[in-house]
């Protein structure tokens, strides 16, 4: 067995555009199988066996762990001294929702905090 760990969008390139063959092809969005293997007939079924959600991580070791909690989160990733990163929009499901969680809490607290750093 081999085993390959790359970003979703990644994965399912290496099947459609350099050709490499999978017996199984594990993505963060089934869109990306639809989208990318179903048009190319190298794909015509998937299964949803997970899902997940959005957070925010950090440690007692982050800047102003003591301080952050659900209604001040954007505050606090707005700071110039706090750094936070999120995974590739263009190559990651996850880097996507997370800007797209962002636009929605724009709208949830009536805040601008949608953030591209």
């Amino acid at each position: 067995m081999i085993l390959e760990a790359s970003g979703s969008i990644d994965a399912a390139r290496k099947i459609t555009d350099l050709n490499r063959t999978a017996d199984l092809l594990i993505v963060a969005d089934y869109k990306i199988i639809v989208n990318y293997l179903f048009p190319r007939n190298l794909s015509d079924w998937y299964i949803i066996f997970a899902r997940n959600e959005i957070v925010i991580a950090y440690t007692n070791k982050s800047a102003y762990s003591d301080e952050v909690n659900q209604d001040n989160w954007f505050y606090i990733l707005n700071r110039s001294d706090v750094s936070f990163c999120y995974s590739d929009p263009n190559r990651d499901p996850c880097g996507y929702r997370t800007l797209l969680v962002w636009k929605l809490a724009d709208k949830y607290y009536n805040e601008n905090i949608y953030m591209i750093p």
